[in-house]
């Protein structure tokens, strides 16, 4: 026989794994957000190195 108690314990748990389990979906939600964010910056340090290193050699095929 199935309790209130039990019941109620039940449906705590399940509502507890619920919570859980939008927790973790926020989190990696936010975990794609923030390595999109690093990738981005790389490749725009990235960018930024190619661009002096096309200047450096320009200058020096014209010296």
């Amino acid at each position: 026989m199935v309790t209130n108690t039990s019941k109620w314990q039940n449906k705590m748990n399940h509502m507890l794994k619920e919570s859980e389990n939008e927790a973790l979906e926020s989190y990696k939600d936010q975990l794609k957000v923030y390595n999109m964010i690093k990738i981005k910056q790389e490749l725009v340090d990235i960018k930024k190195s190619v661009h002096e290193s096309e200047r450096f050699l320009s200058d020096k095929i014209k010296n």
